[in-house]
């Protein structure tokens, strides 16, 4: 397969990624508007009554956050979870620390995945879907350069996860429901342990405790929901329910492993929630026998413990089409504030005021139509252990003119776009503990196709996507880090 990317020896790679590189302060798939509101409107709110409450003030979580809190110290190996409060809207607005193409436009599945080591170094993996499944692992060099090199083994989807020492192990999904878990020796060679099932799994699904144990969701192949435990051998045990992919994992360190997947037992798809081995809860409900692609892009956070969740108080978003108009989703954040008692509130939606969908058949070739909508693209969620949460998302919004041909099949009419504008918005919104939500723009990014996010430990969010410019056929890698 050609490639135009600059190729590392792993051995190379693995020294990069071992070394950490400390002179660098480092730290998985919808509508319209002007921009995403602060405030949900109120026709959104009501449309969240009628499928779930939205919950009256959440007992508050303790929030420590000292008035230094975004002085960045560097990174070390022996620092906890960060745990002051992050950047956003307000006082400590966020930047765009470090912006980089990891790789060109290609075919790809799902989302690339993103771990950082212990001196916040990002390490990304990804796949390309052409002519079969490749994975490719990349690191930065000491001067912010990346070089990516092919993996041994297939990637059609993949997790990941690091050691602080930088030492990475890629759970990969690898076609025909096969499995494993691999990791990069210090020789610069990959090992591998596959799980022994017939499974599947997609990104941001891997989780590791700082004594190495290792915790996946995954999916048999007769849908059933299963959690793998890594001690040097998988033990793999069933959740009790089915699921459509994804299956999203998060915890805290030596807390219970969570996770959130969509169910439609009973005819209504509704997204389940367990922390093992605890009961199985519904956190929200779609109000729908159909589950759009929209929808199954959710995540989940774990902030730290308290009196209604002792494992870590668990934090979802997802994107829901309202009912009344399937062509709008709005944003939802649900967290847990008892037994079998979710609270949610709407962040954003996308709908805009006149906006244009181009719905109307064409006449004759030549008829133009002006196309002006917005689009929501969830990126991920992060939580640190005192509570403070940030949702990442993109809105994509879409400016095009596109033209009737009336001659690819006779006595049809078919719009084409002759002229594509779209410019897209990185977005973060902050919810507090009344459910309170604000949001700000972060900078321009491309139109995100999958991503993941992940929190290092002095407060910088690391994010891993998919997406396309204008005119690519095929989507880009692209890591961003964004901090105060």
């Amino acid at each position: 397969m050609t490639r135009r990317l600059l190729s590392f020896s792993f051995t190379f790679l693995l020294a990069l990624a071992l070394a950490g590189c400390a002179s660098l302060l480092g730290i998985d798939d919808v509508s319209e508007g002007g921009g995403p509101d602060a405030a949900p409107a109120p026709d959104a709110l009501a449309m969240a009554d009628a499928r779930g409450p939205i919950a009256d003030a959440t007992p508050p979580r303790p929030d420590a956050a000292p008035a230094d809190a975004f002085i960045q110290p560097a990174c070390t190996p022996d620092q906890p979870p960060f745990d002051g409060v992050l950047c956003g809207p307000g006082a400590h607005p966020c930047q765009i620390q470090d912006d980089a193409i990891i790789d060109d436009p290609h075919f790809r599945n799902g989302a690339p995945a993103v771990a950082v080591d212990g001196q916040c170094q990002p390490q990304i993996s990804f796949s390309v879907a052409e002519s079969g499944f490749h994975g490719f692992f990349a690191v930065p060099d000491a001067g912010g350069n990346w070089g990516a090199s092919e993996t041994p083994f297939a990637l059609a989807r993949v997790a990941a996860v690091s050691s602080p020492d930088g030492t990475p192990s890629l759970l990969s999904s690898e076609g025909s429901f096969v499995v494993a878990l691999h990791s990069l020796d210090r020789d610069g060679t990959w090992s591998t342990i596959q799980v022994p099932d017939e499974t599947v799994l997609v990104a941001g699904s891997l989780a590791r405790e700082s004594n190495g144990e290792m915790h996946a969701a995954m999916r048999l192949r007769g849908d059933e929901v299963v959690y793998g435990r890594f001690t040097g051998n998988w033990f793999l045990t069933p959740i009790g329910e089915n699921a459509a992919l994804p299956v999203r994992l998060a915890m805290i360190d030596n807390g219970p492993p969570q996770f959130a997947w969509w169910n439609s037992d009973g005819g209504e798809w509704r997204l389940r929630w367990k922390a093992q081995p605890g009961v199985i809860e519904t956190a929200s409900n779609l109000g729908s026998n159909s589950l759009g692609s929209e929808s199954q892009r959710f995540s989940i956070a774990v902030s730290g413990p308290d009196a209604q969740n002792p494992g870590g108080r668990p934090h979802i978003v997802y994107p829901r089409p309202r009912l009344n108009n399937f062509r709008v989703l709005d944003l939802v954040y649900a967290t847990r504030s008892g037994a079998n008692n979710w609270d949610a509130v709407i962040i954003t939606s996308d709908e805009r005021a006149g906006a244009n969908y181009c719905e109307t058949q064409p006449q004759v070739s030549g008829e133009t139509c002006e196309l002006s909508h917005d689009t929501l693209s969830p990126i991920g969620i992060v939580a640190t252990p005192s509570g403070s949460v940030r949702v990442l998302y993109a809105v994509h919004h879409r400016e095009a003119t596109l033209t009737a041909d009336c001659d690819l099949m006779p006595g049809f009419c078919f719009y084409q776009t002759t002229e594509d504008r779209t410019t897209a918005e990185l977005m973060i919104a902050t919810v507090d503990d009344q459910l309170q939500s604000d949001v700000v723009s972060v900078g321009e990014v491309f139109q995100v196709v999958g991503a993941t996010v992940v929190l290092d430990t002095v407060g910088s969010m690391h994010i891993a996507m998919y997406g396309r410019d204008v005119g690519d056929s095929g989507t880009t890698v692209r890591y961003m880090r964004v901090g105060p």
